[in-house]
């Protein structure tokens, strides 16, 4: 409830539906979820009065969540919010960034619709996504703003024990072959 207008932004409003079909299918189905948060899900019968789509859906505590492709569309004001939160994942392609021009543009759309449009005091932004290429928004944004940047081996040591030992990034890495592990996981 902290946030009242989320927006979630993928490559693509295809690839951003599908994180956010996910997203609702955990507020309907995930008991845990419930426990913590209670039940977020309108009642089957105030679906007319409240979004519940694939694209946008207010959780009955008043929270809205918007589903964006990258580069795509103007700022978001829901009943008169701007986003507190601000969520890009994963919004940058290897066609992308192969382009200055599709670069620029990304960076434009990013720093001239996107960031204007967070609600003055709270908002943030939380950019998730690879470093695919040396001139990509996100490292660029990164080094601007800061934030939390892992790379799977440091020091040495897998970054993700639980989930991957040095044997698992060795045998993905044999797999994929250097490029494209150095490009992914490192």
């Amino acid at each position: 409830k902290l946030e009242p207008v989320i927006v979630y932004v993928g490559n693509t409003l295809q690839e951003a539906q599908y994180h956010f079909e996910s997203m609702r299918v955990e507020l309907e189905n995930n008991d845990k979820l419930r426990f913590v948060y209670g039940n977020l899900v309108p009642s089957a019968k105030s679906r007319d009065s409240v979004k519940w789509t694939n694209t946008h859906f207010e959780t009955r505590n008043g929270v809205n969540l918007v589903a964006r492709g990258a580069g795509k569309g103007r700022g978001v004001n829901i009943k008169n919010q701007r986003p507190t939160k601000i969520i890009i994942d994963d919004a940058e392609d290897d066609e992308m960034v192969r382009s200055y021009v599709r670069r620029q543009k990304f960076h434009d759309w990013l720093y001239n619709v996107i960031i204007p449009s967070l609600d003055k005091e709270r908002g943030r932004i939380k950019m998730i996504g690879t470093v695919i290429h040396p001139e990509v928004e996100i490292l660029k944004f990164y080094e601007k703003h800061g934030g939390i940047f892992h790379k799977a081996i440091e020091k040495g040591e897998s970054v993700w024990k639980e989930r991957y030992t040095l044997a698992d990034l060795a045998e993905i890495k044999e797999k994929i072959g250097t490029r494209a592990f150095m490009q992914e996981y490192m």
